[in-house]
């Protein structure tokens, strides 16, 4: 079972930001995840939010600000919103240096598919990179882009056959709630050639329990934390 660090370290760090990631694989996790969005001039940038509102000094839609504009916001503890590819090259960095972590990258807007399937090959990390979404149909689009990519179908509920909409999606990873997996989907899925992400482990109750269940992969807030219970 991997450790990942949800949006780098958010319960510990400015979330999304290259302080809060690279932290989080300081501590030892085995890769971050993150969320992208597109800017007005169709850059992506790394954050969770439609808007700047939460988690920067700025305000408005992602969409209505360019990527120069992005430059000037604090995104916390003077903090700058990373690019897409100031998380890619640190990734890249990794793997020169015989450290590679894994990265998943949560697509967040429409339109982003084709320039994250370039970037991630213009780093080479088709092997450490997995990008998941809530909109599965994403997964299609990123798997007709670039076949060899890795994909991920995203879900906060509990379907009747979880390995049937990672299998309609044409995804290789089934992430899902903590409140909403059991036993049954990581055996289904695993049974399948599925793999399984369960998102966010925060405490040693549930360390523990999913440690039985020894999905392949948790994310957490706080890797601190949890890192001493591994």
């Amino acid at each position: 079972m991997k450790i990942i660090g949800h949006r780098g370290s958010k319960g510990e760090a400015p979330e999304n930001t290259m302080l809060g990631i690279k932290k989080a694989i300081d501590l030892g996790c085995d890769g971050v995840e993150i969320d992208i969005h597109l800017t007005k001039d169709h850059v992506p940038i790394v954050i969770h939010d439609p808007t700047l509102n939460r988690t920067t000094n700025g305000s408005g839609a992602i969409l209505e600000h360019t990527s120069e504009e992005i430059k000037k916001f604090d995104a916390g503890q003077n903090e700058k919103i990373p690019f897409l590819t100031d998380v890619l090259k640190y990734f890249s960095e990794l793997k020169i240096n015989n450290s590679p972590k894994e990265l998943f990258i949560e697509i967040k807007c429409p339109n982003v598919e084709k320039i994250t399937c370039d970037l991630i090959l213009k780093y080479n990390l088709l092997e450490e990179v997995t990008v998941k979404c809530f909109d599965h149909r994403i997964s299609l689009i990123l798997k007709n882009i670039l076949p060899q990519l890795k994909t991920g179908i995203i879900l906060a509920g509990r379907p009747v056959h979880p390995p049937e909409l990672v299998k309609a999606a044409h995804a290789d990873l089934y992430s899902v709630n903590v409140s909403t997996v059991d036993p049954e989907t990581v055996q289904e899925c695993r049974k399948h050639g599925y793999k399984t992400f369960v998102w966010n482990i925060n405490n040693e109750k549930d360390f523990k329990k999913f440690k039985q269940i020894n999905p392949d992969y948790i994310s957490t807030d706080f890797p601190t934390k949890i890192m001493k219970f591994n």
